[in-house]
């Protein structure tokens, strides 16, 4: 029986044929990475704050749920004000903060930034789609503020590197 893509040729063909290493993103890693993250942070932001200014009363959108979209902003502080050498406990010098309690302050920092796409998630779906408002907008854009949030924690903790 043959298959659909049996003539398809090698993903190494196309990866030869795109020519990746013109581009020498192993120097400019940590300059890409925060670009991106920055970029999406701040499309997060503006998302949230349009739905601030086009629907300005509590009854559309209620502004007690910013606080969804400034505990993501804490937490992707706090994930990036760990190192990666501290959390795997190869930093020499003496502080404060120990292997442990660095461990113990980047698992609160993603308990907190999962939190907030869930939290996200369920009032979309709770407060805008299951009761049929009128406007779907304000939902969609608050669970995609905490998406963009959480994607930009993820990008700046583990797409950058440390100097050595």
């Amino acid at each position: 029986m043959a298959g659909l893509f049996d003539d398809c040729l090698p993903l190494s063909y196309y990866y030869e044929k795109l020519n990746l290493d013109r581009f020498e993103v192993k120097e400019n890693r940590n300059t890409i990475a925060s670009i991106a993250a920055g970029s999406l942070f701040a499309i997060g932001w503006w998302l949230i704050i349009d739905v601030c200014i086009r629907y300005p009363t509590n009854d559309e959108f209620h502004k007690a749920l910013l606080t969804i979209g400034i505990i993501a902003s804490l937490a992707l502080l706090f994930v990036n004000s760990i190192s990666n050498s501290r959390f795997r406990g190869d930093y020499y010098r003496d502080g404060c903060v120990g292997a442990v309690f660095a461990r113990a302050i980047l698992f609160l920092a993603f308990l907190f930034v999962f939190g907030s796409v869930i939290a996200g998630a369920w009032i979309m779906i709770a407060l805008y789609m299951i009761p049929n408002a009128k406007d779907i907008y304000p939902g969609v854009a608050l669970f995609i503020q905490t998406l963009l949030i959480f994607s930009s924690t993820l990008i700046l903790k583990f797409g950058r590197t440390e100097d050595e």
